[in-house]
């Protein structure tokens, strides 16, 4: 029994007595320091556990650098299971899917702008709202793309620059003879929350880009013409280098701004360009890709390098076709790789993240043998997690059965998922976002 629980009955025992005011507030006082002082040692003894990005992470005391460097990429799936699971916000019908196109176009990421959730669809966008968790749009965008549904595809993703959100898409031609359709020039569009409208973008100086990237005041586009830079306060593009980089491998979609530099990472190459200076150089290939060991299914074409991130002291390559994390040393230009998350090779870019605090994947297509390539057989539940500071794999709780992996965001400390479910055939359809907690 506490020593405040004490007093109290022993008050209530004793013959009533008249309490001025000025007492009563004076034990009030004195009744919130107790708690605050309480409240302050169970904050100290806590502190060493924090939740980031959905995530339980351990903070461990300073002194040397408890990472291990592991190149072996053949370790078998994680024993034990991460003590985390997913948590169901919100859910949106087939009916307003259909409305804002988003289904055609759930290759792009999700945008996180501090605030909302933004989903990126054709013409119109949905919001989703972590605070209230409730739907909502954006208006629709000047240039309607929404014509070409069923053909069109985006790949470059929509950049927050703290005051805008920004969208570059290839303008698509008219079908031709065959049914076959291609792609024109690129048009950007930009949207400010501030006076909830739309304003078209100077066009872009090249009619194809392989990766966009916001670079703190600009935004970097690169291409096999070299790199450009879009100014948002003037409304215009500007060639930094015509030069494509060391290695035309290293000109891929992925890529990542580290503050100082871009750093592109190909399959067989990788490099880095300054801005400022305007310079290339060339840093080492990723290490080159292992069979994982517990993997029998063959995939039906090799995806390599399928997520590239700046966590702020290294930059990540996550490896599809292993299962690996190739961590870069951008300083010393040097790669070490993690084991192998042992899972089944999954081809999807959309179900790997960097969580915050540590590498999360889940779900993707399984496939099959079939005798030839390997055919598409089911879509995987299971999932895992790496820790940079033990470089060590854990499986996370499996995902809702029947829920197919679109994509994700790490919402300020929230890691937030969208998936869909339902019956496609009968159109039963509904989108889920999920939370990814422990």
């Amino acid at each position: 029994m506490s020593d405040d629980l004490q007093t109290m009955l022993a008050e209530l025992a004793g013959p009533p007595t008249v309490i001025e005011p000025a007492a009563v507030k004076a034990r009030a006082r004195e009744l919130e320091t107790r708690r605050r002082h309480r409240f302050t040692l169970g904050a100290v003894a806590a502190a060493t556990v924090l939740v980031v990005g959905g995530v339980v992470a351990w903070r461990l005391p300073a002194g040397p650098d408890r990472r291990v460097d592991v190149t072996d990429t053949t370790q078998g799936p994680p024993a034990t299971v991460f003590p985390s699971g997913w948590r169901d916000l919100a859910h949106l019908n087939s009916d307003a899917m259909t409305v804002a196109n988003t289904m055609q176009d759930d290759a792009r990421s999700l945008l996180w702008t501090g605030s909302l959730v933004v989903i990126p669809g054709l013409r119109e966008a949905l919001t989703f709202d972590p605070a209230t968790n409730t739907f909502g749009a954006l208006p629709p965008a000047p240039i309607d793309l929404s014509s070409t549904r069923g053909s069109y595809r985006g790949t470059l993703p929509w950049i927050w620059t703290g005051t805008e959100i920004l969208r570059i898409d290839p303008t698509p031609l008219p079908a031709d003879a065959s049914g076959g359709s291609a792609l024109g020039p690129l048009v950007g569009q930009a949207f400010s929350p501030a006076t909830n409208t739309w304003r078209t973008m100077a066009p872009a100086p090249v009619e194809h880009l392989n990766g966009i990237a916001w670079a703190d005041t600009q935004l970097l586009a690169w291409s096999r013409n070299g790199i450009h830079a879009y100014h948002p306060a003037t409304d215009t593009w500007e060639l930094l280098t015509d030069q494509s980089g060391p290695a035309s491998d290293a000109g891929a979609e992925n890529g990542s701004w580290t503050r100082t530099e871009l750093v592109l990472v190909g399959r067989t190459a990788a490099a880095a360009f300054d801005p400022g200076a305007r310079t290339w150089r060339t840093l080492p290939a990723p290490p080159a890709a292992s069979d994982r060991t517990g993997t029998t299914a063959p995939m039906t074409s090799n995806p390599g390098v399928i997520r590239v991130q700046w966590t702020g002291s290294e930059v990540l390559a996550y490896d599809a076709t292993t299962g690996t994390i190739h961590r870069l040393d951008v300083a010393a230009g040097t790669w070490r790789s993690s084991p192998s998350n042992g899972m089944v090779g999954r081809q999807s870019t959309r179900s790997a993240l960097w969580a915050g605090d540590r590498f999360v994947v889940w779900g993707g297509p399984v496939y099959a043998p079939d005798g030839q390539d390997g055919s598409r057989g089911s879509n995987a539940r299971d999932g895992a997690a790496w820790d940079p500071t033990t470089n060590t794999w854990q499986p996370i709780a499996d995902i809702p059965e029947g829920a197919i992996p679109m994509n994700a965001v790490l919402a300020g400390q929230r890691f937030i998922a969208l998936f869909q479910a339902g019956n496609t055939s009968t159109h039963d359809e509904r989108m889920l976002v999920l939370q990814l907690h422990p």
